[in-house]
């Protein structure tokens, strides 16, 4: 399938050798085994450009001998440790549960290509934002007891024996929760009046441009009311840029660069283009991330997880966006959000001593190999 490996390359995904042939590896020579995974990488090599350095081998069967092989050979062994069995054909929920029961940071996850239900499997929380985030808050959840049903759809709300009942539909079956309440936030829809006159609109709210007027001459629209994300800080943003373009003035607020924050337990918080936003606009990107579950407050404060991800363009180096998954992520997308706003590069964040012992302190670690003499 050169077509779909050629995608994945593209897509930045790491593409490994896993053989020519399938075969049994601790039963070939070491030329054989020279042989067999030079075949495949020639044949990697020649579709997405880069020769593959990682080996996984067929069945999982290895020994210290073809490990010293390929190691002579410049060709690193790899293995999972987490097998979703999805290729026995169980549900989509069971992959789900097996695979976020045994994970943990630095894991490798054993998944099929041809498996029937894995495709199911993939729906997930926060499916707007950074893959990553999403997968961090949904193990976070999950091993705090919490059920995601991300790929369900709510049939049925309704009051049964004092109990909330909640009716869904997942995996093409029908399933029912229970519980004292039912917290319902699906987001919210503009509400328009009638105007008596055509005005552009997307998904029933004002389309505007960067001083919020829209298609009628001398009407404006900020807020849940205008096409776009819907959070306070950019409706008061909007407010301000609103007023200054009415008094002729010209605008000073980028009103498409807006931080989004999600305040759950780590919090999650965003800011500009992820790493495959920026693929798609056809951006050459470098993606830094620093964990932190070594960063000093991080330990003081027990939280645990954490990360936080930076991409940049590969060519000038300047921020394009972050990803912060932690303890006061909300307060330090801020420093990303001037970065963005102003143009700065990796070198120019890296630049600033700062403070310690603080969670922001773990950004040093992003801009090290980008600091100038």
């Amino acid at each position: 399938y050169p077509e779909s490996v050629k995608a994945l390359a593209e897509a930045g995904h790491e593409v490994m050798n896993h053989s020519d042939d399938h075969a049994h590896f601790t039963k070939l020579s070491n030329e054989e085994i020279a042989a067999n995974v030079n075949a495949c990488a020639d044949k990697l090599e020649a579709v997405t450009g880069t020769r593959p350095t990682l080996f996984r081998a067929p069945y999982g069967e290895y020994d210290d001998r073809v490990i010293a092989a390929l190691d002579g050979m410049g060709v690193k062994t790899i293995q999972w440790d987490v097998d979703s069995l999805d290729w026995k054909e169980i549900s989509a929920s069971e992959i789900t549960e097996r695979v976020l029961g045994r994970v943990s940071p630095g894991s490798i996850v054993l998944f099929h290509n041809a498996a029937l239900h894995t495709p199911e499997a993939l729906p997930r929380i926060l499916a707007n934002m950074d893959r990553e985030l999403s997968q961090g808050v949904g193990l976070t959840l999950r091993r705090r007891g919490v059920a995601c049903h991300a790929g369900a759809a709510v049939r049925k709300i309704a009051e049964e024996g004092g109990k909330a009942v909640v009716t869904y539909t997942e995996n093409g079956k029908e399933a029912a929760c229970r519980g004292d309440l039912v917290l319902i936030a699906t987001g919210r829809r503009a509400v328009l009046p009638e105007l008596g006159f055509a005005l552009k609109t997307e998904r029933g709210a004002a389309v505007t441009d960067a001083a919020c007027r829209t298609s009628v001459p001398g009407l404006y629209a900020v807020g849940d009311c205008a096409a776009g994300i819907q959070l306070a800080h950019k409706a008061m943003a909007e407010g301000t840029e609103c007023v200054r373009a009415i008094c002729g003035l010209s605008p000073v607020t980028d009103l498409s660069l807006v931080p989004a924050c999600v305040f759950t337990d780590p919090e999650v918080a965003v800011v500009g283009l992820d790493a495959d936003a920026a693929r798609k606009a056809g951006v050459r990107v470098v993606v830094k991330k620093a964990a932190l579950n070594t960063n000093p407050r991080t330990l003081m404060s027990g939280s645990g997880r954490g990360f936080v991800k930076v991409v940049a363009d590969a060519d000038s180096g300047k921020v394009l966006g972050a990803q912060i998954l932690c303890d006061r992520a909300s307060d330090m997308i801020d420093e990303f959000t001037v970065a963005v706003a102003n143009g700065l590069t990796l070198a120019d964040m890296g630049k600033v001593i700062r403070p310690h012992p603080t969670y922001v302190e773990a950004l040093n670690e992003l801009f090290e190999s980008y600091k100038t003499e």
